[in-house]
């Protein structure tokens, strides 16, 4: 989305091969997660339940909270409700969600002569253009301006009554109806072509140019021809994916900072924030960075760029996806696009996982990392998460509590953010597993017991933590923990390929290891040695919530 309006500037970061920032809590666990839409308050210490402040429909409201309601009035949560449920909460664990029913990011009404398509159904954002078509978008002025006030009337009346937020959780995904194709095969009330009026809409000529300055470096231009022949693009146009970069991806999220995070920001400075999906990734086009380094581009849609964030974190789901038989790992865009695939596995799913988190830590070595997770038996409809495999009698199950490790290390992240399927009963389920996930990390990593005053996280490379190809026999991943008491330690995992097709990786000289070997060996498939951490040290949990790899300390 586009505001005609000046937006705010992205920072897209550097490339980079580690990201560093503090992690220091008062008074709660140092690894912590979020759940956007249960209610059960904190679980271990560390769950924490994100309070609801969705708007509000009944008689006092009955056609929901239009660009004119008052953010102070009957169509929004009150200000008090929502801060007594803050205020038994920790400090730097109070967290409020936008998830939770019609989000106040959304407008209601004032549009309804527009054509709906998609999920956008009775809720709007995207400005209506003049002429009979009544075409929407790309731009939102109208929602801009309106959503900007009431965030900042909303926000700035909470604080007055002495409210408190450390952490806001956003979850707007409606952009994609400004992707090329969706926008160009919207439904319009005359049956025009939605080109018409995004020509004749005087704000096209500072699109037009953003566009061509975009499209540079590819060789494609964006005069009236061009345009007209968007509902053709494919994924190997490059027209498309500049169009994806530029409205979709940069414009999306430009407009969420200036029209939802700025707000807040200005009454709570110190606020965390994110938006699901917003996230940077290196440039697979390399024209804005070098992409990945191991050369697997682990995006199932290719995007150039480098994406982009929202607020002060960036973020995506990492839940496995659904167990199917083959999982599309790669597809790099462009006119030579390819695509690769992977065997439908959970150690696979593990592996995408992890590529996904070293190269978006990569792309942004200053934007910090915000992991969604999902309950770990989760039931997408269609089958269970990759991760699981709802496979219950193997090491395979383990994958789960790898991924959560692997991608503490890879992001260098002491925060998760949880999402339970809708279908999913009762509601919690799987909480209790991630805060036992969660304390095995602060074991490991020192920050139990040093975390309180202040440590730095980086991730930690070496000539044995590379991923050179799709079908690797282990993982291997570290981080570095220093801590303001003088505290430090190197913590690294070790996760060797173990499903039901392929011959489980074995412990040497001796099985299980005991605590405190030093340099161990695992034998890796027909019998070749590998000693992953020279000098490390074998860390065992008294109760690990995985047995299908091993914390090795240095």
């Amino acid at each position: 989305l586009i505001m005609s309006t000046n937006s705010v500037h992205l920072a897209l970061g550097v490339i980079g091969s580690a990201l560093s920032f503090a992690v220091a809590s008062a008074g709660v666990s140092q690894y912590t997660a979020f759940s956007c839409d249960s209610s059960n308050g904190s679980i271990g210490g560390n769950v924490f339940s994100a309070v609801s402040f969705p708007t509000v429909r009944g008689a006092s409201c009955p056609n929901g909270a239009g660009p004119d309601a008052d953010p102070l009035g009957p169509c929004f949560t009150q200000r008090t409700t929502v801060k007594a449920g803050l205020d038994g909460v920790p400090a730097g664990s109070r967290a409020l969600t936008l998830e939770s029913g019609p989000g106040m990011y959304y407008l209601f009404d004032a549009n309804a002569s527009a054509n709906r398509w998609g999920r956008m159904k009775d809720m709007y954002y995207m400005d209506t253009l003049a002429g009979p078509g009544k075409v929407q978008g790309p731009w939102a002025d109208v929602w801009s301006a309106a959503i900007r006030k009431r965030f900042d009337q909303w926000f700035g009346d909470f604080k007055v009554i002495g409210g408190e937020v450390d952490l806001v959780l956003c979850d707007f995904e409606m952009g994609d109806h400004s992707s090329s194709y969706d926008w160009s095969h919207q439904p319009t009330a005359d049956g025009s072509d939605p080109v018409d009026a995004l020509l004749a809409d005087p704000r096209w000529p500072a699109l037009q140019a953003q566009l061509t300055a975009a499209g540079q470096p590819y060789g494609v231009s964006f005069d009236e021809a061009s345009i007209r022949e968007m509902k053709d693009w494919t994924s190997r146009d490059w027209r498309m994916h500049v169009w994806g970069h530029v409205v979709t991806s940069l414009g999306v999220a430009s407009l969420l900072n200036a029209s939802v995070y700025q707000p807040i920001a200005a009454h709570f400075p110190n606020v965390r924030f994110s938006n699901f999906a917003h996230a940077h990734h290196t440039d697979p086009s390399g024209v804005e960075s070098p992409s990945s380094k191991s050369g697997l581009w682990p995006y199932a849609a290719g995007s150039i760029g480098l994406g982009a964030h929202v607020g002060t974190h960036q973020s995506r789901g990492f839940y496995g996806g659904t167990n199917t038989t083959r999982v599309l790992a790669s597809q790099r865009p462009g006119p030579g696009a390819t695509q690769t695939e992977l065997a439908g596995n959970s150690f696979d799913s593990l592996l995408l996982s992890v590529l996904v988190g070293r190269d978006m830590a990569a792309a942004a070595s200053d934007v910090p990392v915000h992991p969604w997770l999902a309950p770990k038996y989760a039931d997408w409809g269609s089958g269970w998460s990759y991760l699981s495999s709802g496979n219950q009698t193997t090491d395979e199950v383990f994958m789960w509590e790898e991924n959560v490790f692997h991608l503490a290390l890879a992001t260098a992240t002491a925060e998760f953010l949880w999402w339970q399927p809708g279908s999913e009963k009762p509601v919690g389920i799987g909480q209790p597993l991630l805060s036992k996930t969660l304390k095995e990390l602060d074991w490991v990593t020192g920050l139990a017991d040093h975390g309180q005053s202040g440590c730095t996280l980086t991730p930690l490379a070496t000539n044995l933590t590379g991923i050179a190809n799709w079908a690797p026999t282990y993982i291997l991943t570290g981080m570095e923990v220093r801590c303001n008491d003088g505290f430090t330690r190197s913590v690294f995992r070790f996760t060797p390929r173990c499903t039901q097709t392929v011959w489980c990786t074995w412990w040497g000289p001796e099985y299980p290891p005991k605590n405190g070997t030093v340099s161990p060996d695992w034998r890796i498939g027909s019998g070749w040695n590998l000693t992953p951490v020279p000098g490390g040290t074998v860390l065992l949990a008294e109760d690990p919530v995985s047995t299908a790899g091993a914390w090795l300390i240095r």
